[in-house]
């Protein structure tokens, strides 16, 4: 005769399990759950650091190594810079075992680009000037422009004015 067949409960039996088996389970459970618990933090790309750091990194990205231009330089001056000592700590790239931080995304962009925010020159800064001086300077500037513009018209006028004594100069209206 056949042996009658297994049940759920024979094979749950503890006795068919082994020490080493066991022991096997125990580690595998272990390491998964140290795996599972030491995952690199996920970078946030809802948060308003990590998208000023990819805007930054696209707008620099067109320009080969050591170069930059208008669109980089705002980005990473204006834009990125103002912004590092809120978001300096914040994973912002995440590449693998490797996370970089916000404040060293920053830099890495400013020396991949030779960017010196220093010598940038910036409209704000210009009112520590004296105030009087730029005034007076573009005011000049204008002047020259009307008085320049006030010649040029004053010219074609007197091509366009009648001749004396005659029906009209060349140009005259009839």
């Amino acid at each position: 005769q056949d042996p009658p067949p297994r049940t759920t409960c024979d094979i749950a039996d503890p006795s068919i399990f082994s020490p080493v088996a066991m022991r096997v389970a125990v580690f595998v459970t272990g390491a998964a759950a140290i795996f599972l618990h030491k995952q690199d933090p996920v970078v946030d790309p809802g948060h308003p650091c990590v998208g000023i750091m990819q805007d930054a990194k696209q707008a620099c990205k067109k320009f080969p190594h050591t170069k930059s231009g208008w669109a980089c330089n705002y980005a990473v001056c204006h834009y990125a810079d103002i912004q590092a000592t809120r978001c300096a700590d914040l994973v912002t790239t995440n590449k693998g075992a490797i996370q970089v931080t916000f404040a060293d995304d920053l830099q890495k962009l400013k020396d991949d680009h030779e960017v010196d925010c220093a010598e940038l020159r910036e409209a704000a800064n210009d009112c520590d000037e004296d105030e009087s001086a730029v005034v007076t300077a573009y005011d000049e500037k204008m002047q020259k422009a009307q008085d320049d513009g006030k010649a040029e018209g004053e010219a074609a006028a007197a091509e366009m004015a009648p001749a004396e004594g005659g029906e009209g100069g060349e140009g005259a209206f009839v």
